[in-house]
């Protein structure tokens, strides 16, 4: 039976806490022997074509107008610098929102031989103080990068906000079924249904298990009272991002600060 999942990871491990965007994309059997995913086809940018102009002279025909680029991206800011910072890349590029993004937004970058990769940013317009922090997202894969958590490879990232106005970062595409709804898993077997299931279950048991020493991320957050900072954080956002008055959730607040659980 075939295994290609892809999926968001919540990191949270102790003094661990961050977004990671793990994904896999390995094929299976149940011996366990591994292979390469199958092999999948892109969109690629339409070669000139040579025409018969006025006087029967020959002429050549310009490239079409590459699709609108998609709520933050800026081609002519963002081409030059995929060139200077992707090995092999070739312009130029087209872009694709993935969507269903919760917290940052992922594109997909094609580039004119149909390599891709998968550019990370965060959303276009305000956004909270350490919610979108593309620095701890870029070190926490890098660090993940050689143990059992699968993660992309991060291939080159930009703290520069005058490509984007704002920090990003490019990685690796992993090709592979993200399953978001019911629809989604339709067309899994039973077989690949629990194989999707386990792995779930291991990629959170290897995240729990870290060295964080090891990996160099013992310093990225405290180690205590995660579920009261964790509230706090909460509180703090809602203060400071409001949208409309909503009494009960500072009720429900106070009442999750007198019944968090005491830490093991």
């Amino acid at each position: 039976a075939n295994r290609l999942i892809k999926f968001p990871t919540l990191v949270g491990i102790g003094g661990l806490q961050g977004v990671a965007t793990c994904s896999r994309a390995r094929s299976h059997d149940r011996s366990g022997h591994s292979s390469q995913p199958p092999g999948f086809s892109v969109a690629r940018t339409s070669v000139p074509v040579a025409s018969q102009g006025p006087c029967g002279k020959a002429r050549r025909m310009a490239h079409p107008a590459p699709p609108a680029a998609p709520r933050g991206i800026d081609p002519v800011a963002l081409e030059p610098w995929l060139v200077a910072n992707l090995p092999g890349a070739a312009a130029p590029f087209r872009y694709e929102l993935i969507a269903a993004g919760g917290s940052n937004l992922t594109y997909r970058v094609t580039d004119a031989a149909g390599s891709c990769w998968a550019l990370r940013r965060p959303p276009v317009g305000h956004t909270l103080p350490t919610a979108h922090d593309m620095g701890r997202e870029w070190r926490i894969m890098s660090a993940l990068a050689g143990t059992r958590v699968p993660v992309p490879t991060c291939v080159a990232r930009c703290a520069d906000p005058g490509v984007l106005d704002t920090g990003f970062y490019v990685m690796s595409f992993v090709e592979g079924t993200i399953l978001r709804d019911r629809a989604g898993a339709a067309a899994f077997s039973p077989v690949r249904a629990e194989i999707a299931t386990e792995d779930l279950v291991e990629v959170q048991v290897a995240f729990h298990t870290l060295d964080l020493e090891a990996i160099g991320l013992a310093d990225l957050g405290r180690h205590d009272d995660y579920v009261g900072r964790q509230l706090k954080r909460w509180r703090t956002q809602v203060e400071r991002d409001p949208v409309r008055a909503v009494p009960l959730l500072f009720e429900l607040h106070a009442r999750l600060v007198a019944a968090r659980p005491p830490e093991r």
